[in-house]
C-alpha cells in the first residue's frame, strides 16, 4: 500500500479496560511505524451508554481517547477521528451503533478520506 491508500482502524470499545490502555497504544503506534508508506485513520473509542457515565469502563477510555490523541500528533501519515457518539445513534441496551451512528461514522470516515486526497503535501526546501 502507498499514500492513495488508507487503512480505518476502528476497534476496543469491548475492551476498554485497565489493562488494555498501554498495550492497545503501543500496538496502534507500532502499527503506524510500520505502515508508515500509508495513510492511517484510527477511530477513538466510543463512549459506552450501556454503563453509567462515570463506569471504571468509560472512564479507561477517556484516558485512552486522551493519551490517543497525545501520542497521535508526531505522525504524519495518522489521522484520527474523534467519535461523538449520542444515545439516539446506539442500540437500545448503548453497547453498538444503530443505522444513525453507522451512517454518521461511515460519513466522518468518508470525509476524512476526501481531506486526505485533497491534501498538498509541500516538500521543504532544503538548503544548499
Amino acid at each position: 500500500m502507498d499514500k492513495n491508500n488508507a487503512v480505518v482502524k476502528w476497534g476496543g470499545k469491548k475492551n476498554g479496560g485497565k489493562n488494555e490502555t498501554q498495550k492497545g497504544l503501543l500496538q496502534i503506534k507500532n502499527f503506524v511505524k510500520n505502515h508508515n508508506q500509508t495513510n492511517i485513520i484510527v477511530m477513538s473509542i466510543p463512549h459506552r451508554y450501556d454503563l453509567q457515565i462515570n463506569s471504571c469502563i468509560n472512564n479507561y477510555i477517556k484516558v485512552f481517547n486522551r493519551k490517543l490523541r497525545e501520542h497521535w500528533k508526531v505522525f504524519d501519515n495518522a489521522f484520527l477521528i474523534k467519535v461523538n457518539l449520542d444515545t439516539d445513534q446506539c442500540t437500545r441496551h448503548g453497547l453498538n451503533l444503530n443505522s444513525r451512528g453507522k451512517e454518521q461514522s461511515t460519513k466522518k470516515i468518508v470525509n476524512t478520506i476526501k481531506d486526505i486526497s485533497n491534501e498538498k503535501r509541500i516538500d521543504p526546501i532544503t538548503m544548499k
